[in-house]
């Protein structure tokens, strides 16, 4: 049983870390009535982006994808959609879910090394973090497992 947690935790790990090393810079809006420019919300508990390597591909290849990951109800929520489209990505149906994951929380490194921040708004920003921090709460025992943090850089420059 060990030995299938740990894998279906690395699996997980794989997914997301894949996704988030593949940000791309991509320019546009996510609804309508929102201005383009480079979509990247990064939050506590919440991330969205682009990337050229979603978490779980498509059936048909797409160069860009949306993706959001954060927790709801049910537990991890990872949602994809393809690019260009202007519906919402927080109604679209999530692609995976983990109900084992009890907690997610994001941190976002800047051009100083040191300083890590618990958000990233591009209407601050003039470019892409650096790095993610990426944690995970998993149910296990009375009070849960948390993960040994995984950091992902993001090696795409911003224009």
């Amino acid at each position: 049983a060990r030995a299938a947690a740990l894998d279906h935790d690395r699996g997980l790990t794989q997914a997301l870390g894949r996704a988030v090393a593949g940000t791309y810079p991509y320019r546009g809006a996510l609804s309508e009535g929102v201005p383009v420019g480079i979509i990247f919300d990064g939050q506590p508990d919440r991330l969205t982006f682009v990337t050229v390597s979603p978490s779980i591909p498509a059936p048909v290849p797409i160069a860009f994808t949306a993706v959001s990951v954060s927790r709801d109800d049910q537990g991890l929520a990872v949602r994809q959609l393809a690019l260009p489209n202007l519906e919402p990505l927080d109604r679209v149906a999530p692609v995976l879910v983990d109900s084992t994951v009890i907690a997610v929380r994001f941190r976002y490194l800047g051009q100083d090394l040191e300083a890590w921040q618990d958000r990233w708004d591009m209407s601050k920003e003039d470019s892409l973090p650096r790095a993610v921090e990426i944690l995970l709460g998993a149910a296990g025992g009375s009070r849960g497992l948390e993960h040994p943090p995984l950091v992902v850089p993001i090696r795409t420059l911003t224009p």
